[in-house]
């Protein structure tokens, strides 16, 4: 059972791939609890009264509230974004939020994320960071190849498939679409110095 004093979050924990040629960032999306010491400056965590509510729904499960706690974190998907170097546009190459989630304790822990908004959070976190990196850069979303799921989603955000769009651009119009969809009050936060 949960305890009253804990605060689940979902920590995004952002990786440099080594590839030749290209500039590859994983970001690596985990369930733990809210500690600023966790994450490193180019992490953040992402949550929201509905994303709370989910983890929580999670961590109530007999047996998987001790097992998070004494594992501390829980992988639950990925995010992966490139560029190939030189070169001022990003492509979303992966994006399995909650993926190892569902592998681990079924879809319907998974779905409660999705329907809690975790996906765009996550990803307005992303483009927010890669605009203050990466100035002037520019961003594809998806390409027809992607996932049947991925597709729907950036197509009930409005996003043209395959469109080359600034950084900004794709920010703004998924700030509107999260705001829209009742993504309420958004925390997406890096750890303050102490």
């Amino acid at each position: 059972m949960e305890r009253k004093s804990e605060s689940w979050v979902v920590y995004a924990k952002r990786s440099r791939v080594p590839v030749q040629g290209k500039l590859m960032l994983d970001y690596y999306l985990s369930i733990g609890p809210h500690s600023r010491k966790l994450i490193s400056e180019s992490d953040f965590f992402i949550t929201t009264p509905k994303i709370r509510s989910g983890i929580s729904a999670i961590t109530r499960k007999p047996g998987i509230g001790n097992f998070l706690r004494d594992l501390g974190m829980l992988r639950i998907g990925h995010i992966e974004v490139s560029k190939a170097q030189g070169e001022k546009t990003f492509h979303v190459d992966a994006y399995y939020p909650t993926h190892s989630l569902e592998m681990q304790f079924g879809k319907d822990f998974s779905e409660r994320l999705a329907k809690a908004g975790l996906a765009s959070l996550a990803e307005l976190q992303i483009i927010k960071r890669l605009e203050k990196e990466f100035p002037g850069h520019k961003i594809i979303l998806g390409k027809e190849k992607d996932s049947k799921e991925r597709l729907g989603q950036l197509r009930r955000r409005g996003e043209k498939i395959g469109a080359e769009t600034t950084l900004a651009g794709a920010g703004a119009r998924l700030r509107a679409y999260v705001i829209r969809k009742g993504g309420g009050k958004m925390r997406g936060m890096h750890p303050r110095p102490r």
